[in-house]
């Protein structure tokens, strides 16, 4: 009814105009025309206005109801001052009221303390933003230590420290009820932190990370570590001369288990043969069947550049094509032709000879060797370094070459370190280029946990890495995972799990093999678990703040007064009546003028 109304009325407005427009049009006097004309169409306006009341609709933000949740971590008077910033007294949940209630429209949620993890605020009413009010966490923020370890290799439990407290802080690292290593922190200060020890454990264990301060402690965190015994592999030892070097490496790889076979000339065509934890086998002539027997190599540039045409093409074949790796001693500048086309050159240094300090991986403390002829690698985009000395100097590289590895390094004089007791140090070394060396082996599956930390009664991403295409069957200790297959990597699979119970947990691959890893207790890692829950509200702050809900939009429709068009209609014809009268005395005078003349 009102559109036929608004029609109808819109029509006769349009007609009357015409024709009013018309009248005023044809009027002899032309005085006022364009005025005339103007007022006119502006009082059929108006009187349409009357007609049909002019309303437009307004929007505009209702700013979102505010209130204030309470997390683990938060500070009492940060809530007083937002309390005393509100307008009016702002509602304060805890996480168990706030998540009983049934908003009716999002509020703004002002989270006090360390907020809450993504799979809580996922459980939660949807807020419409998020603004935290968090300091720092004290303690231990970030941690990390490699697991599962070989036999042998040193435990490194690094991590952060935020030390917020007014006396020092002692970390203490116990296994076996025995203190293995300690680091004292300042007060009200910032830190990093490395403890070392070498497992002497077989298989899984649980060492203990003590936070002190004074008499107090503050916290005990389990460290868990599972030692492996190394895989056991061939290594074929090439020696151009005998010598202290070779014997104590050949000694350090059979008492490791390693399948050893060596080579040593003594002169012209005479060599001396040694085998550790493997059949005998002819090493006079090397062909591709005898290199098969080995994943790597170890030899020095100067055996490697005098062995025959045909020995050097069956060693650059197996490389490339079976992944066989190469451990090189650069005993001279000169090293083989495979080599440098990979990027790997040495060089001589410029100054005179005196001791090395090396920071070698897997080892805590800087291992200094003794004064000798030494090499560096020189540096190029194609290798990546490995152990660098004090002063940046490159002494072990990598490259690749085809499907397998070369390293070059310049240690002549590694054994130094067995002489002077290091094993620790030794050890390290050759554990670290023998892994750089040695191809991975391509597993069928391969099981682990996306959390660092995982932490009982929470969602844990489990992933596996699998060339199978089949759908696998995940198991945790008695409970089956659902695996969901990565869109983009057909490869991948991931799955989640809720462990129930402190400790190790049983992970069963799809041959039946156990995987293992570790649930942690709630109250252990506090500070890890602060900066996760930060780091969770935060990112969840930033997706509500992209979808710009600043508010709620209302909408209003408002109706202009009649008493403007009124006004502007009474205007109108005021003027044209006034207009009326004196353009009719203005052409009677007009007439009397020209009755004279």
């Amino acid at each position: 009814m009102t559109a036929n109304w608004n029609s109808i009325v819109i029509s006769i407005s349009l007609l009357l105009a015409v024709w009013l427009l018309w009248k005023e049009y044809r009027r002899p006097a032309r005085m006022w025309l364009a005025a005339r004309l103007l007022a006119t169409l502006l009082s059929v306006i108006a009187i349409a206005l009357l007609a049909i009341p002019l309303s437009f609709t307004s929007k505009h933000y209702q700013p979102h109801h505010e209130v204030i949740l309470l997390t683990a971590g938060y500070n009492k008077d940060s809530v007083q001052a937002l309390q005393r910033q509100a307008a009016a007294p702002l509602p304060v949940y805890t996480l168990e009221s706030y998540s009983a209630q049934s908003f009716t429209q999002p509020p703004l949620v002002h989270v006090a303390g360390y907020g809450l993890s993504s799979a809580q605020w996922q459980q939660l009413p949807a807020p419409a933003q998020l603004q935290l009010h968090t300091t720092a966490p004290s303690g231990i923020t970030a941690v990390h230590w490699p697991s599962p370890l070989m036999q042998g290799q040193p435990l490194q439990v690094q991590g952060n420290y935020i030390n917020n407290n007014k006396q020092p802080v002692q970390l203490q690292l116990y296994g076996e009820h025995t203190l293995l290593d300690s680091c004292t922190l300042a007060a009200n200060s910032q830190h990093s932190f490395t403890l070392t020890t070498i497992p002497l454990h077989s298989g899984r264990a649980v060492y203990t990370l003590y936070e002190v301060a004074g008499d107090d402690t503050l916290s005990r965190n389990a460290v868990p570590v599972e030692t492996t015994v190394p895989a056991s592999f061939g290594v074929l030892v090439l020696a151009s001369s005998p010598g202290f070097e070779n014997r104590f490496l050949i000694d350090w790889l059979s008492n490791n288990g390693y399948a050893v076979a060596a080579r040593t000339t003594i002169s012209k065509n005479k060599f001396q043969y040694f085998y550790a934890n493997r059949q005998k086998s002819n090493l006079d002539q090397l062909n591709a069947s005898l290199l098969a027997q080995f994943a790597v190599l170890l030899c020095d540039a100067t055996t490697l550049n005098t062995l025959s045409s045909s020995e050097q093409a069956a060693i650059r074949e197996q490389v490339a094509t079976k992944g066989m790796g190469i451990v090189l001693t650069a005993d001279s500048m000169r090293l083989p032709g495979l080599y440098n086309n990979s990027g790997l050159r040495a060089t001589m240094p410029s100054t005179a000879l005196q001791a090395t300090s090396v920071n070698i991986p897997g080892n805590s403390h800087v291992t200094t060797f003794p004064p000798a002829p030494l090499l560096y690698i020189q540096p190029h985009t194609t290798i990546q370094p490995v152990i660098r000395d004090a002063q940046q100097h490159l002494l072990a590289a990598t490259a690749l070459y085809g499907m397998g590895h070369l390293v070059a390094h310049t240690f002549t004089n590694s054994y130094s370190l067995q002489l002077a007791g290091n094993k620790e140090a030794y050890a390290a070394l050759w554990t670290t280029l023998l892994q750089q060396a040695v191809c991975p082996s391509l597993a069928g599956e391969q099981w682990q946990t996306q959390t660092d930390i995982p932490i009982v009664n929470e969602p844990i991403d489990i992933q596996l890495i699998t060339t199978d295409t089949s759908l696998p069957k995940g198991q945790i200790n008695e409970s089956f995972v659902s695996m969901k297959q990565d869109a983009l990597l057909p490869f991948q699979w991931q799955g989640r799990y809720w462990p129930t119970h402190a400790g190790w947990q049983a992970g069963v691959t799809t041959t039946g093999n156990t995987w293992w890893w570790y649930a942690y207790d709630a109250l252990q890692w506090q500070g890890i678990q602060a900066t996760r829950r930060i780091h969770d509200t935060q990112q969840f702050a930033k997706t509500l703040a992209q979808a710009n809900n600043t508010g709620i939009i209302q909408a209003s429709i408002i109706t202009v007064s009649p008493l403007y068009a009124w006004l502007v209609l009474i205007l109108c014809l005021g003027f044209l009546w006034w207009e009326s009268k004196h353009g009719i005395q203005a052409e009677k005078n007009g007439d009397r003028s020209k009755s004279q003349l």
